[in-house]
C-alpha cells in the first residue's frame, strides 16, 4: 500500500505547460488520474482518465473506456468503464 505522505502529495493539482493532472486517491487502493488541457473544466468531456488499483502487492492500470482518448469527464471517473 502507498504511504499516507505519498497519497497526500497525489491529492494536489499539477500544472505543466498548459496541461493539468487531477488525482483522486479514494481509499488508497484505487487511484484515478485525469489529464487535460488547463483550460477545460472537470465537467468537460476532454479528459484522459487512468485508474490504478492496488490489491496487496498487485497493481492494475486501466484506462477509461479502454483507451487514452481525451473524451471523458473527470467528474464521472468513478462510474466510467475501465479496461
Amino acid at each position: 500500500m502507498i504511504g499516507s505522505d505519498t497519497l497526500d502529495d497525489l491529492n494536489t493539482f499539477y500544472f505543466n505547460k498548459g496541461h493539468r493532472t487531477e488525482v483522486d486517491t479514494t481509499d488508497g487502493t484505487v487511484i484515478y488520474q485525469g489529464f487535460a488541457e488547463f483550460r477545460f473544466t472537470t465537467s468537460a468531456a476532454k479528459w484522459r482518465i487512468k485508474r490504478t488499483t492496488i490489491t496487496g502487492s498487485a497493481i492494475s492500470i486501466k484506462w477509461a473506456n479502454g483507451n487514452d482518448a481525451r473524451n471523458n469527464i473527470w467528474d464521472d471517473r468513478a462510474t466510467l468503464s475501465y479496461s
